[in-house]
């Protein structure tokens, strides 16, 4: 393991320890940390701006790798795994593949 892979790792558990709270993935409690994606989609008419609640998970948790219609509980909140524009519902966080950063739309 080299530097900057210690480091991913290391950041990835201070953002667990730290900024994280407890969600309910597919109904399990999962350490999650939320964040917010801006989606810039061109539907030939014009320029729309989406945004996403993102929960950022770590792989090392044990959630599945995250899937379209998979379901979120937060804050009395129902959100759905779906990204705008057929982009993928899901992205690894950095480049070392420490944690997901899972794409959602509001559903209640």
């Amino acid at each position: 393991m080299n530097l900057l892979q210690r480091g991913a790792a290391f950041l990835n558990r201070v953002r667990q320890e730290a900024l994280s709270l407890i969600v309910f993935y597919n109904e399990e409690p999962t350490a999650a940390t939320v964040g917010k994606t801006v989606f810039k989609i061109d539907s030939g008419y014009g320029i729309t701006y989406v945004d996403s609640t993102d929960f950022i998970i770590s792989v090392s948790t044990p959630v599945d790798e995250p899937r379209k219609g998979d379901k979120i509980e937060w804050a009395e909140t129902v959100y759905e795994v779906l990204a705008p524009d057929n982009e993928p519902v899901w992205r690894y966080s950095d480049s070392f593949k420490t944690a997901y950063r899972i794409h959602t739309k509001k559903v209640s």
